[in-house]
């Protein structure tokens, strides 16, 4: 049985309209975790938010039970953000021994995670986890989407990560959305925690969150310290220059230190897709003979995009913006690509 939701019109499956009905009223979360979700997202929007097809803004229905005031909470690093919210997470479990805790960090990408859960035996959602295989998870915003989860908390929520500094302004709404949907995963407890300054996001939230640091809430708790994840530039391996990284076929890749972390279904589409030859249909590529010209291909043709899939895609577009591959693929050049 999948945990994470699914199509039933994509499984094949179709309920005639008369025989079906539409749950339009919220049952997953209590009144006010919706409240607060729902408060950040209307402080944010903005055009590029409302018409996007990949979210629909609903006005909130309120589920019929309550809960906790929903937290933000301080700290003074990532590293004792992430201490505190691994102890709390176990505290809730030992009292109730059937939650289910997400994790979500905010400002790192699934690579860069995965790479941090095994470090730290935690198991990351990557789109193939099932919640039946742990108690606690850490993950990106995106991957929390369709899961359930009686704790959440989000953490690095801070000015310097979220909306990316590094990002146009108009590209904000895409994180916007994964917070507000990362919120809405919470059944019971949302906690969301920063260090540093909060970020702008949480802007005009006194009214439906309580305030506090992590060390006054939590005064008991025994924290042990843990690394922060390291971002991609802390992992490549020094051994490649940047340019040569756009050549490699995906085998190539694969046996670099660039693919640590990768997820297992966007390893095996950079081994079947970039085989070091090129094979295109109907004019156009679905096979690479390198990185570079699979980036290029599925940067500018929504056909070469659906070779790789419409979820692993976005983690092959991600893992490219990380490495630098688009200014790499304008430094070599397109002939050597092809």
């Amino acid at each position: 049985m999948s945990t994470k939701f699914q199509s039933l019109i994509a499984a094949g499956i179709e309920i005639p309209g008369a025989r079906s009905k539409k749950l339009s009223k919220n049952y997953r979360n209590s009144k006010e975790i919706l409240s607060a979700a729902h408060t950040i997202l209307i402080n944010n929007l903005t055009e590029e938010l409302l018409d996007s097809e990949d979210f629909e803004v609903l006005d909130p229905e309120y589920s019929d039970f309550f809960g906790p005031v929903p937290l933000i909470l301080d700290a003074p690093s990532l590293e004792k953000e992430l201490a505190y919210a691994i102890a709390f997470a176990k505290s809730e479990i030992n009292e109730e021994d059937k939650w289910k805790v997400c994790i979500a960090i905010c400002g790192y990408s699934l690579h860069e995670l995965n790479v941090f859960g095994k470090e730290n035996k935690f198991v990351v959602l990557d789109g193939e986890t099932s919640l039946s295989d742990s108690q606690i998870f850490v993950s990106d915003l995106e991957q929390s989407k369709g899961f359930e989860f009686d704790i959440m908390i989000v953490v690095n929520a801070s000015m310097a990560s979220i909306p990316n500094p590094v990002l146009p302004a108009k590209e904000h709404f895409r994180e916007m959305s994964q917070f507000y949907v990362a919120l809405t995963r919470a059944k019971s407890q949302l906690i969301v925690s920063f260090n540093g300054e909060a970020s702008n996001i949480l802007d005009g939230t006194d009214e439906v969150f309580a305030k506090d640091s992590w060390s006054k809430y939590c005064p008991d708790l025994e924290i042990k310290d843990v690394n922060k994840p390291k971002k991609i530039g802390d992992l490549m391996s020094d051994s490649y220059d940047r340019e040569e990284l756009v050549l490699m076929s995906g085998a190539q890749f694969l046996y670099s230190d660039y693919a640590i972390g990768l997820s297992s279904r966007l390893i095996s589409n950079i081994r079947d897709l970039i085989p070091g030859k090129a094979l295109s249909r109907q004019g156009y590529k679905v096979k690479w003979k390198n990185i570079g010209s699979a980036y290029d291909s599925v940067e500018n043709s929504a056909r070469s995009r659906l070779a790789f899939g419409r979820e692993v895609v976005k983690e092959f577009r991600s893992m490219c913006t990380e490495l630098n591959i688009p200014e790499c693929v304008r430094k070599v050049g397109k002939e050597k690509k092809d």
